[in-house]
């Protein structure tokens, strides 16, 4: 079977599960490494993949911490990239490294590091209708927008994806404060009616808005 379509991993210099649909490639500022196809693709797929793994338990992590003292600042302060070895800076396109991900998709590894990206399936179910999930990523929307504010005062220098790890943990811990759902729960809502959220505009709207703050922030 196909991972890519089976599994739903969305590839991201950040996973984000909160934003549903969306699929962000950091904007890289400097000359992109080019993949060498010498390199053995199973070691790739699996640093990426654990990179991305190490990633989103920073932004959970962070995210369980934010309350108001919080700014977008004090959290990239606190957030570590030593050694970013997401899908650009390996070299690979996205569709590159899809097709090597679909090549290893039965290596036990590579099995156990896509299943551990993926939004959990434990999580209390809650109720909600289109609506209200739509209402839910309006105000994901605008939070995002205040933190691109933000951004533009970060100090200098600074990492695109240590902004967008910052803005997401803000993002999913004042969700939590503020609604008291967690990402899979929203994730899981969003799942629910997406037949019906596909044939609303206002939803195609908030996730279009979602991806361009995104990516204004990756470049911030």
């Amino acid at each position: 079977s196909n991972v890519m379509v089976d599994r739903k991993i969305l590839i991201a210099g950040v996973l984000t599960a909160a934003v549903v649909g969306t699929c962000i490639v950091l904007r890289r500022r400097q000359a992109p490494r080019v993949w060498d196809p010498s390199e053995d693709p199973r070691s790739t797929v699996i640093r990426v993949l654990t990179q991305m793994k190490r990633t989103r338990e920073q932004v959970q992590a962070m995210a369980a911490r934010v309350d108001a003292s919080y700014d977008l600042q004090a959290a990239y302060d606190c957030m570590k990239f030593a050694d970013p070895l997401e899908v650009a800076a390996a070299g690979l396109s996205t569709a590159k490294f899809n097709q090597l991900l679909a090549q290893h998709d039965k290596d036990p590894e590579v099995m156990v590091l896509v299943d551990a990206l993926q939004p959990r399936t434990d999580a209390p179910e809650t109720t909600g209708s289109p609506e209200e999930v739509i209402r839910l990523h309006q105000g994901m929307l605008s939070d995002l927008r205040s933190l691109l504010k933000d951004a533009r005062t970060l100090r200098h220098p600074r990492e695109p994806q240590r902004v967008l790890a910052a803005a997401q943990a803000i993002m999913q811990g004042r969700l939590q404060k503020k609604c008291g759902l967690t990402c899979a729960q929203v994730h899981f809502l969003a799942q629910q009616h997406a037949r019906k959220l596909k044939a609303n505009p206002a939803w195609s709207n908030v996730v279009e808005g979602i991806s361009e703050c995104m990516t204004r922030l990756s470049s911030a």
